[in-house]
């Protein structure tokens, strides 16, 4: 796995990333932030999301409140995050994205090459209340990627490749 400059992966779980705000904003305008949250860093707390979250940490580097996540990423994914900076962008954004004015993709960085253009992925999760992280559940023996098991939910997802390149 590869983790952002300064994250540290000495111990077990979750990355501790260096926490350095400024650094994470990626785009800025009309109200709106786009911030690449590294893993380990929460995208909003509330909810058994204790630790560092993105809203607390843009709270405290624009120095007001009313900010709030408009997506959210896993706490052990990183990836751009968009921010609103007022309740009223929110809304306007959050409206837009019901119309389906707003496209999201998602990248992800694999190891290998998949076998074909499209495909399913059906992943058990379970979350550990603890830490308030979501694992892939490991299951003994072969091909029982998709038994989830007790306390598992399955996650399903459909991909398309749309381009493939050489690390």
């Amino acid at each position: 796995m590869r983790y952002p400059r300064g994250v540290d992966r000495s111990s077990r779980g979750a990355p501790r990333p260096q926490l350095d705000f400024e650094r994470w904003i990626v785009w800025s305008s009309g109200g709106l932030v786009a911030v690449n949250k590294p893993a380990g860093v929460l995208s909003q707390g509330g909810e058994g999301g204790a630790g560092v979250n993105l809203v607390d940490l843009a709270r405290a580097h624009f120095g007001r409140g009313g900010i709030g996540v408009l997506h959210r990423i896993d706490r052990n994914v990183s990836g751009l995050v968009l921010l609103a900076l007022d309740p009223r962008t929110a809304r306007a954004f959050t409206d837009a994205l019901g119309r389906g004015e707003v496209e999201r993709e998602y990248t992800a960085v694999v190891r290998g090459r998949p076998a074909d253009e499209a495909f399913t992925v059906q992943a058990p999760l379970l979350k550990d209340a603890r830490t308030n992280e979501v694992r892939n559940r490991a299951e003994s023996g072969a091909h029982q990627r998709n038994r989830a098991g007790p306390g598992a939910n399955v996650a399903v997802r459909g991909w398309k490749n749309r381009r493939c390149r050489a690390a």
